[in-house]
């Protein structure tokens, strides 16, 4: 019968007590099915094949790892686990299997093993990194601020986050996200606007205790929360005393009463993501309207009109639809941003307000959909970037070029979700998906890293030799060093400006590679650099440019200097080998149009060759070596009918003979976390997400053959 969970829990408990009683007075033994193939091959079938098959081809149907899996861990430990580990020990063929899995998927070993852990470490403080400035979210910055004194700047993820600018040390934080942030004039309130997901109102708090003060609702609309989660801008008057919101979910420009909480205005836009602005004293606003005679993605004008409406200052033509308005700090001028006329460019334009709207200049340059803009508090720059990561500074009122920089990194374009100011103009704020702003001197644009460690996520993490000191690299491909002893950073290095980081030499974090950026229009096959960093000095140790390279993988075989650079994207496929300590190009093979040669590379243990497995279709895999000394390249085809790529951190497949399928099980492929060869070559350690498994029967990597 049907029992709810609330009700189950001792039924469960009653009968994997009897499994395992019946279990411990000896059941029958189901064998094991033997197969003649290599130790590798038959592990691969038990731990995958199984699970589509065993129901059909053995009595255990993992009634008693179900069971125990409902259960809480801790009460499976307290009453089976002594139990359950002599009864491994004890069975035999499936049921063994069977008694393993339960121990495995109830994680009873893990949960030993951390207790004990735990009691040593009952003592120990461990030393630990102080991480400032940081949200510590993968979902990146949404908004940013700095206060009107400048004495704050917020940041907004998951949560909302105050820090003192004088220290850069948190101050305050709120509990939901928000999309918009603007302080009041005298710093007491914090507005947001927008939110996460659901959670998406204007809203106006004492930041300092936390405590919400008022939420701006429009009366004449459903209370529905989707109804706001389109907003496109929020600003604040420079008094305080009115706010303007535009959303794109309803079309709406709404203008507030800051104090009463009641709307004053509301505007229908001609498109829902049509865009307007407000001037800093709150008297005139600025949006974008329909032109008749211009099609959707021809140009369009804007109008500038007093707040209530009533009177016209001035209408704007732009050549091109603009997407983002903004207005100069003084209000007498209009700064437009949006998509230019052709495919794949921004403009950017300014206008005079008090010559109705002439243009005074414009500009374009390579982007996609105009994102944030925003001008500094003197009115001397104008700060704009696309959806991608770019961002430019230009001077105003001519819009000469001043700045720009990309903040892509390995593919991953960190969109600019937010730039701000400060008060004094000194610094430019940035709020992209790093979990840390990214902080500009205005004078010299050189980054200000008030925190230690990695604006983002972390690649790697080493140790040296002796234990003294570490290093790690962060996603950005930035190097930081630390005394092991008290977890102070002693040095950071900055990410070299237009590459990417490719590869850390995974054995000991000594080298790493980075790799110029593909340009977007660039083509495929692109001219491209690469660098060799080492971890320990942060100098260049070796560099050259390769052709022809869109997604290449990279080898460290060997613990000396050698590099091996497996570009099997386009046909014929390259391997290229480098000895960067030498600074010399050992060996540029080119493949066949059959065969890509991506499946591991390990040094020989004479150590004057390199073994690289090489597979197309099964019968087309083969064993190569390349000789270090004159880079001849040998081909040997794989024996057998089945083959096994092994290489670290990709999934590894089992290839069977396509000619002969009868003859030959299906097999799954095997997730492979980390594979080595011992120093012989002669035994194969590979580690999946459970555990490990040596072999010693791969005949295609005998070191003699």
């Amino acid at each position: 019968g049907r029992l709810e969970a609330k009700d189950a829990a001792g039924a469960m408990a009653d009968l994997a007590e009897k499994m395992i009683a019946a279990l411990e007075a000896g059941p029958a033994t189901v064998p094991m099915p033997q197969r003649d193939e290599s130790k590798l091959m038959r592990w691969v079938n038990h731990e995958e094949k199984q699970r589509m098959t065993e129901e059909v081809t053995t009595d255990v149907n993992h009634s008693l790892a179900w069971l125990l899996s409902r259960m809480s861990e801790a009460e499976v430990a307290r009453r089976w686990d002594e139990r359950l580990l002599r009864l491994r020990a004890k069975l035999d063929g499936w049921w063994k299997h069977e008694v393993a899995l339960a121990i495995e998927v109830t994680r009873i070993e893990s949960n030993r093993e951390l207790a004990a852990a735990t009691a040593r470490m009952a003592g120990i403080k461990p030393v630990r990194s102080e991480a400032g400035l940081r949200h510590g979210t993968s979902r990146g910055l949404g908004a940013i601020a700095f206060s009107p004194d400048g004495a704050f700047l917020v940041t907004s993820s998951e949560d909302i986050r105050i820090w003192r600018t004088s220290d850069w040390k948190l101050e305050s934080t709120l509990s939901h996200g928000t999309t918009r942030l603007a302080f009041s004039p005298d710093g007491k309130f914090l507005y947001c606007g927008g939110g996460v997901e659901r959670d998406a109102i204007f809203s106006r708090y004492e930041w300092r205790t936390g405590r919400l003060d008022r939420t701006y609702r429009n009366p004449d609309e459903p209370r529905d929360d989707r109804r706001f989660g389109g907003l496109t801008d929020m600003q604040l008057s420079n008094d305080g005393g009115t706010m303007m919101t535009t959303n794109s979910m309803n079309g709406r420009l709404v203008l507030w009463d800051t104090n009463t909480g009641e709307k004053v205005r509301a505007v229908l836009l001609p498109r829902e993501s049509a865009p307007a602005a407000m001037s800093a004293d709150g008297k005139w606003i600025a949006r974008r309207v329909t032109t008749a005679g211009f099609s959707e993605h021809g140009p369009s004008e804007s109008i500038v009109e007093s707040s209530d409406g009533k009177k016209n200052l001035a209408r704007v033509a732009d050549g091109f639809i603009a997407s983002r308005l903004a207005f100069t700090p003084d209000g007498r001028g209009l700064l437009s941003f949006g998509q230019g006329k052709d495919y794949g460019t921004v403009q950017l334009a300014v206008h005079d307000l008090e010559k109705d709207g002439a243009q005074i200049s414009t500009l374009a340059t390579a982007g996609h959909f105009p994102n944030v803009i925003a001008v500094s508090a003197d009115g001397k720059f104008v700060a704009v970037n696309d959806q991608g990561s770019r961002v430019w500074l230009y001077a105003l009122p001519g819009l000469k070029p001043v700045w720009s920089a990309s903040y892509e990194m390995n593919g991953d374009r960190k969109t600019v979700n937010g730039i701000a100011f400060s008060p004094d103009g000194k610094l430019l704020a940035i709020a992209n998906r790093d979990s840390t702003p990214h902080l500009l001197r205005m004078d010299t644009f050189e980054e200000i890293i008030p925190y230690e460690g990695h604006p983002g996520g972390l690649r790697g993490a080493y140790l040296s030799a002796d234990g003294q000191r570490i290093w790690s690299f962060g996603w950005d491909g930035s190097l930081c060093h630390w005394d092991a002893a008290t977890m102070k950073m002693t040095k950071r290095f900055p990410n070299l400006d237009g590459y990417d980081l490719a590869s850390i030499r995974s054995a000991d974090g000594k080298y790493a590679l980075f790799i110029t950026r593909k340009e977007p229009r660039g083509g495929d096959r692109q001219q491209r650099k690469i660098k060799v960093i080492a971890a320990e000095t942060g100098e260049t140790v070796w560099s050259t440019e390769i052709k022809e390279v869109e997604y290449p993988q990279f080898y460290w075989p060997a613990a000396g200097g050698f590099l091996v650079l497996d570009n099997h994207t386009y046909y014929p496929p390259s391997l290229l080998l480098a000895d960067f300590l030498d600074g010399k190009i050992v060996s540029h093979v080119t493949g066949s149009e059959k065969t890509w040669l991506n499946a591991g590379v390990f040094l020989s243990p004479d150590r004057k060759s390199l073994l690289a497995n090489s597979y197309g279709r099964a019968t087309e895999s083969s064993s190569d070596r390349i000789d270090l000394s004159t880079g001849k390249f040998t081909r040997t085809p794989c024996t057998g009918d089945r083959f096994v790529r092994v290489a670290d951190g990709i999934t590894h497949e089992i290839l069977s003979d396509e000619h002969e399928p009868k003859k030959l099980p299906e097999v799954r492929g095997v997730e492979i976390l980390r594979s080595t060869l011992s120093a012989d070559g002669k035994r194969l350690a590979v580690v999946t997400g459970s555990r490990i498994f040596i072999d010693d029967s791969l005949r295609q990597w005998d070191a003699k053959t």
